[in-house]
């Protein structure tokens, strides 16, 4: 009788589990279907992705979040905004170091952070045309929901390019670009089990050394047409 009963405890069991796991199939699948398209950018550090994207939101008439994902989660969930800067993707390692987690048990953990980014980032897409910036947003996100882009650049432009844009001797401009590119990789790799500058993770790798960015922002804008099927 106590051999039954355990085989038809384990069949119940089975059932459940093969239950619950249809709901959340369903569930997944009911929210890939309200999601509107979207466009994600990942970039190196001073490979100019910000103006780039700018250009794209401009061309597509998309709202673009890059910082602003920043303000929506302050405000959101009632965070001090800088402090956010410490734990967002390009949170520097001598902070860590130094502090231990100290300072992310005061406010928020690495960990909340990138949850709630994943709400935020949910709730953005399912208004669609968003373009997001960095920040591991394509991965919370259904591939066949949108455009994956990844821009690149050799490190003497990019050096150039920052001490222009930050006002940086050379070796100040290098230094922010290997910690930026560093946190950002540590990012992806720590809560998606990914490498950022794997190019199979990307519909379109482009290398902004060769374009101006308004060209750069064409060639996005011309594979998302290319990609849905619609004219820009």
């Amino acid at each position: 009788i106590a051999e039954a009963a355990e085989r038809q405890m384990r069949r119940w069991l089975l059932v459940q589990t093969i239950e619950e796991r249809l709901e959340h199939e369903r569930a997944a699948e009911e929210l890939a279907n309200r999601l509107g398209p979207y466009i994600a950018i990942s970039r190196e550090a001073g490979a100019g992705g910000g103006q780039i994207t700018r250009l794209v939101g401009e061309k597509l008439g998309w709202e673009v979040l890059d910082k602003e994902l920043m303000d929506f989660m302050a405000e959101r969930y009632h965070l001090p905004r800088d402090i956010l800067e410490f734990v967002d993707e390009k949170t520097a390692n001598w902070l860590h170091e130094s502090f231990g987690n100290w300072l992310e048990r005061q406010v928020v953990t690495q960990g909340e952070f990138v949850d709630h980014l994943g709400k935020i980032v949910l709730l953005a897409a399912r208004h669609g045309k968003i373009i997001f910036v960095g920040r591991g947003a394509q991965f919370y996100l259904p591939r066949e929901k949108g455009l994956t882009v990844r821009i690149v650049a050799p490190e003497n432009f990019r050096i150039e390019q920052t001490m222009r844009r930050r006002s940086l001797s050379h070796d100040a401009a290098r230094q922010w670009i290997v910690e930026t590119d560093r946190g950002r990789r540590e990012l992806v790799h720590r809560f998606f089990h990914h490498d950022v500058a794997d190019p199979k993770l990307y519909d379109l790798v482009v290398n902004a050394e060769k374009f101006r960015p308004d060209g750069v922002a064409n060639l996005i804008v011309e594979a998302f047409g290319a990609w849905s099927g619609t004219r820009p």
